[in-house]
């Protein structure tokens, strides 16, 4: 049975995902545009999805006027990652760095919360390095963001 989990799965993620990371070491500029690019994209087709089911459905668990403005919304925004590419990387930065900032403090919160949790110094580690990341987002997100 197929898992989400299983080591082959693990192993083909962990593959995609340094060869990313080295991708965006190597092309930075390009990997940067390409997410903006794909987010736009991937918002646009949402928006008229949702927009399609609110306008063509009989019948929605959702109130109809909510998908549309939700559709057209979606649009809205995708045009502008379209158009203004930089002003949603640093958007996507600023949520990097919250994401960064909360996990940071977990797992700072997990290594000093009991002596019996295991790995509690690799956990106050990644904390540190978490909230660190997480500052140096904040103070310049532009050089961030790339």
């Amino acid at each position: 049975m197929w898992c989400i989990l299983d080591k082959k799965s693990l192993a083909l993620r962990g593959i995609v995902a340094v060869i990313f990371g080295l991708l965006a070491i190597v092309a930075t500029k390009f990997v940067l545009d390409f997410l903006v690019y794909i987010f736009g994209f991937f918002v646009i087709l949402t928006g008229i999805m949702n927009a399609g089911v609110g306008i063509s459905s009989e019948k929605t668990e959702l109130p109809k006027w909510l998908l549309i403005i939700t559709g057209v919304l979606g649009i809205l925004l995708g045009i502008f990652a379209l158009l203004a590419p930089l002003i949603i990387a640093m958007t996507m930065t600023i949520f990097i760095a919250a994401w960064a900032l909360i996990t940071g403090m977990s797992e700072l919160g997990l290594a000093f919360s009991s002596k019996a949790t295991p790995h509690r110094a690799v956990l106050a580690l990644s904390g540190i390095i978490g909230l660190a990341f997480a500052i140096i987002l904040v103070l310049t997100p532009v050089l961030g963001a790339y």
